[in-house]
């Protein structure tokens, strides 16, 4: 709240003041009307993209793709039948990674795309606002020293599986179509380095987001993918919610 006491004897002043204030006002609604995000818009979303041509493979391989060409951390959260198996043009002749992503994600029903604490994350926007989809399931304290990026998934997937809620009566298989190995957990590059993460009140995806970010240090940069579809976000199985997936090569050991 902005006060200002104005001297009626004085009307210079008063008119200074005035302008002061409705500069300030002004200020202070133009950073109302932006968009929360935009502070956080990494600026890889406006790296220049020029002849992009995905070979019209499906919309999960495209994203791997986009993430191993251009070096971003990617976490997709809604896997359909049509994203693992449609093949879905994506040619951009000149752009920004943010345009491409738009592009990527219109393609099919109910996509949509943001940045969270410096990931891209493709997601449904029904299941992503859905109170009882385990990705937004919070983990009050989570907490690893000194250990490997698999730890930390591991230490993931255990408190998810210990979660409340519905449990799926059969075993999950993973599921093979994006055609990639290295199936979480075991991703051998990513015992390479040995790491500390503490987040508290943090969401599935927030730690995941997190590990995945820190991967490209580790030697291996991986994405994590939903290992079940939409409708099944609310219950763990054996077989993972869901899966690391290496998107580049590791780093050459020195």
């Amino acid at each position: 709240m902005l006060y200002v006491t104005f001297n009626r004897s004085r009307p210079g002043i008063k008119a200074t003041l005035l302008l002061l204030t409705l500069g300030a006002l002004s200020t202070v609604l133009a950073g109302q009307e932006r968009h929360p995000a935009d502070a956080q818009r990494p600026k890889i979303l406006d790296e220049a993209v020029q002849g992009f041509d995905n070979k019209a493979v499906p919309l999960v391989p495209t994203l791997l793709s986009i993430a191993e060409t251009y070096h971003i951390p990617i976490g997709i959260e809604k896997v359909t039948p049509s994203a693992l198996s449609s093949a879905l043009p994506v040619r951009l002749d000149k752009g920004t990674i943010g345009d491409l992503m738009d592009l990527c994600v219109s393609q099919l029903p109910d996509y949509a795309w943001k940045t969270e604490k410096g990931v891209i994350i493709v997601y449904g926007p029904s299941e992503l606002a859905d109170p009882s989809n385990l990705f937004n399931l919070r983990i009050p304290d989570f907490s690893v020293r000194n250990s490997t990026l698999n730890d930390a998934n591991n230490l993931l997937r255990s408190l998810v599986l210990s979660a409340p809620g519905p449990r799926a009566t059969t075993p999950t298989p993973p599921n093979r179509a994006v055609g990639m190995g290295g199936d979480s957990p075991g991703i051998g590059a990513l015992e390479e380095k040995h790491v500390d993460i503490t987040l508290k009140d943090a969401t599935v995806r927030e730690i995941l987001d997190q590990i995945v970010a820190l991967s490209d240090t580790a030697g291996q940069p991986v994405a994590w993918i939903a290992n079940v579809p939409p409708e099944r976000l609310n219950q763990p199985t054996s077989g993972g919610l869901w899966r690391l997936v290496p998107v580049g090569r590791p780093a050459p050991k020195h």
